[in-house]
């Protein structure tokens, strides 16, 4: 199978690499210094165990995604609407595309470009980071939740899910994958804010009860919206949340990687999602406003 990875880092690196390493043809969409130094010396993954070098198609253009089997959309979610945009001027309209982002956003917005009998999306768990450009790290054990976006393709999503599987990367199909996508995306609100903003892995947040009350906080509201929108989840959510979050101690969100790369952070599709949502309901969500706020300031000094 060819597949299309656009957009090749911390998660569509290591997902990318584990395929070409299943024997499947790759091809990875890149820029900047990650795409120079994959091009130079391949990718690299490591993990506590062993480490892998990748020798595939780097690019930093479409034009080879015009025959692929499958796209991998994973580029941050700030950068969506552009890729989207430009994926539908160069791949088939009947190309199955795989969504691997933070939020439940990109799939509203994935549904305004490409056919949604062709959409799937996956909730991710990865505790990876690219500690430098083309190297990424790994740490504990990756697992996928695949569901399609139209609900008459399972079957579509059970290949999914094989594919995956069969690279080593543990997946299952979800009948209900937006409940799932909002189960991460609560995850995320506890603790990729507050970690980027206090510069702070996930086990500092659990373990600090100052950082942990203002996490719980923040969880507690992104759980009203997402009962809001029709995704109720019980109390039971917040302990579950925070024991599995001791899988990943000394784990860097997403978020926090972004800022200490100089790069734009997911505030939007993480913080303003919800400040939208409440706003259209008339909810107030002070901890999260008050994240959005700081984590704006900073990006802002951090841009002049």
């Amino acid at each position: 199978m060819k597949i299309g990875i656009a957009g090749t880092g911390a998660v569509g690196g290591y997902i990318g690499g584990m395929l070409a390493i299943a024997n499947h043809e790759v091809v990875f969409l890149s820029r900047g210094p990650n795409l120079l130094r994959m091009q130079e010396r391949g990718l690299k993954i490591k993990s506590p165990v062993d480490e892998v070098i990748i020798h595939k198609e780097f690019t930093h253009s479409l034009d080879t995604f015009s025959d692929v089997d499958l796209i991998i959309l994973s580029v941050k979610s700030n950068d969506t609407i552009n890729m989207a945009r430009q994926l539908r001027q160069n791949i088939s309209s009947s190309t199955p595309v795989l969504i691997m982002q933070n939020g439940v956003s990109n799939e509203e917005i994935a549904m305004e470009y490409f056919d949604p009998t062709c959409l799937y999306t996956a909730a991710v768990y990865l505790t990876s980071r690219m500690s430098e450009p083309g190297i990424i790290e790994m740490a504990g054990k990756p697992r996928l939740t695949i569901g399609s976006l139209d609900s008459g393709h399972v079957d579509e999503a059970k290949s999914l899910t094989h594919l995956f599987n069969e690279a080593g990367i543990q997946s299952k199909t979800s009948f209900n994958i937006m409940r799932a996508k909002w189960k991460k995306l609560l995850w995320n609100v506890t603790f990729n804010p507050l970690s980027a903003y206090a510069g702070v892995t996930v086990g500092q947040i659990t373990n600090q009860p100052e950082l942990r009350g203002i996490a719980e906080s923040a969880l507690v509201e992104g759980m009203k919206i997402a009962s809001l929108k029709g995704f109720s989840f019980q109390d039971e959510l917040i302990n579950q949340i925070f024991i599995g979050a001791k899988k990943a101690d000394n784990h860097y969100t997403s978020m926090l990687q972004d800022r200490l790369s100089g790069k734009q952070l997911e505030i939007e599709s993480i913080c303003g999602y919800f400040l939208k949502e409440a706003t259209k309901r008339g909810v107030s969500i002070p901890v999260i406003q008050s994240l959005y706020n700081n984590l704006a300031t900073l990006e802002k000094k951090a841009l002049r």
